[in-house]
């Protein structure tokens, strides 16, 4: 069974308020999960906190998390909520993809395994 960590995250005060956005980003990791048999260890959350910004609590403790633990796969809503830049996000995929964890988008339906990269 693979051990998954997930990562949620919101941008603006008004999403974290009305927590809507992060809990639809959960309740989407949670059905992945429960529908590909894996095993959620844990989901970190950034909120009202922008993807522009490469340094986050969230992030950081998920990262601190992996290099911890026995993770097979860190899975994700969109890519939006990784980040916003595409030179960050490329930049963390690929430190998984060091570690051998796979990356996951549910939205785009993309990761960073396999020919077509999912």
């Amino acid at each position: 069974m693979n051990r998954v960590i997930g990562y949620v995250r919101v941008s603006s005060e008004n999403q974290v308020e009305k927590d809507n956005s992060i809990r639809n980003q959960i309740k989407f990791i949670k059905k992945y999960c429960q529908d590909y048999d894996c095993e959620l260890v844990d989901i970190f959350k950034d909120e009202g906190i922008s993807g522009l910004k490469k340094n986050r609590d969230g992030l950081n403790k998920m990262m601190k998390q992996i290099d911890e633990s026995n993770i097979d796969i860190v899975l994700v809503y969109s890519l939006s909520r990784l980040g916003r830049k595409l030179v960050d996000v490329i930049s963390w995929v690929n430190e998984l993809e060091r570690k051998n964890i796979e990356f996951l988008s549910i939205k785009e339906n993309f990761g960073n395994k396999g020919v077509m990269g999912n």
